[in-house]
């Protein structure tokens, strides 16, 4: 079917998408959505905070794990963070290379959520201590383990 979408814009749309309200655009409202992606979602140094959060399974995940991948009888692991790769080795053991990975994922990603909330709540009440104390967070590494850094974990240790 043709169909006029509510922006003027038309699309052909099969008949089983209107029956069951698949297709609700053109293609108008995705733009639209990725657009104004910044503004429904908390970036902060580049990392999208919701993501981690929420962090969901991938579909083209063959492993059965994310950052998990079968490389002949072996499992590569490695975590992403701020635009950067990090190799976690390689396991025989599939339920050792998802421990590692369930490790860095706990180390990085779960602690930058947590310090990024406790400091966000204490510069909404504070914004004279968030200009004296900025955001910061860095992963370092050492002999294949991954630490998570930043001058103001001290501080939130004793709160969170």
């Amino acid at each position: 079917w043709r169909c006029k979408c509510v922006c003027g814009g038309e699309a052909e749309v099969t008949e089983d998408c209107l029956i069951n309200g698949s297709t609700i655009s053109c293609g108008c409202r995705k733009r639209e959505i990725r657009e104004n992606i910044h503004q429904t979602l908390t970036f902060v140094d580049g990392t999208c905070i919701d993501y981690l959060k929420s962090r969901k399974f991938r579909s083209d995940n063959k492993s059965g794990f994310r950052g998990v991948f079968r490389i002949g009888n072996r499992y590569r692991v490695n975590i992403g963070f701020q635009n950067k790769r990090y190799y976690l080795g390689t396991y025989r053991d599939y339920h050792e290379a998802v421990h590692v990975r369930l490790a860095a994922e706990k180390e990085i990603h779960e602690k930058y959520v947590a310090l990024y909330e406790w400091w966000d709540s204490r510069a909404r009440k504070n914004p004279v201590w968030a200009r004296d104390h900025p955001f910061a967070f860095e992963v370092k590494v050492s002999n294949r383990e991954l630490f998570a850094t930043s001058p103001l974990l001290l501080l939130a240790e004793k709160e969170i």
